[in-house]
């Protein structure tokens, strides 16, 4: 399946939400979202959180790549009944027709805990299943996110392999081990 086939799918709900394509006009929601959070977990954990990634520039790079990139497509999931900004994901697809994708995910500030990320992303499985959008979905989280390794158990992700000291850490440089995860659809 291509971008444009898949684009035409969304919006797509939830109990709890509505996981709509991010576009440039919504560059100020997750920018606000993303200060909102601790910048600290953000650094420690988050690929894109370098200083120039946290920035609104950063915002609206990331946008305009995947407004223009045909292998990325960019999500955000709000509060249906406030409209809140909540999870921020994305596919970046290996392939042009989207059979292998990858994707990842981050919480605005106060929606830690509450099961909304696993509600969201199991919606984007459950979606990408159901229509057929890909084989395979990959992911990975770096050591000592337990978190993430915990949602990608529940998600049903299985560990692939570890890549030694492969991520500097944006908030102490340390170098971290990344956990590679596939879920075969």
């Amino acid at each position: 399946m291509n971008k444009d086939k898949i684009l035409k799918l969304f919006p797509i709900e939830t109990e709890r939400l509505k996981i709509r394509v991010a576009h440039m006009d919504d560059a100020n929601i997750i920018q606000k979202a993303k200060e909102s959070r601790d910048a600290n977990l953000l650094r420690r954990w988050m690929s894109w959180s370098s200083e120039a990634g946290m920035s609104m520039q950063g915002t609206i790079g990331y946008l305009n790549l995947a407004q223009f990139n045909e292998r990325t497509i960019a999500f955000l999931a709000v509060d249906k009944q406030t409209g809140a900004h909540v999870l921020g994901t994305g596919l970046d697809a290996e392939d042009d027709d989207f059979k292998t994708i990858s994707t990842g995910w981050w919480l605005s500030h106060g929606h830690e805990g509450k099961g909304l990320a696993f509600e969201g992303m199991s919606a984007l499985i459950d979606f990408c299943k159901a229509n057929h959008i890909c084989e395979t979905i990959t992911s990975c989280h770096y050591e000592g996110n337990e978190r993430s390794r915990s949602l990608m158990k529940r998600l049903r992700f299985s560990y692939i392999k570890i890549q030694p000291k492969a991520h500097q850490c944006h908030l102490n440089r340390q170098m971290l081990d990344i956990l590679d995860y596939e879920l075969k659809i």
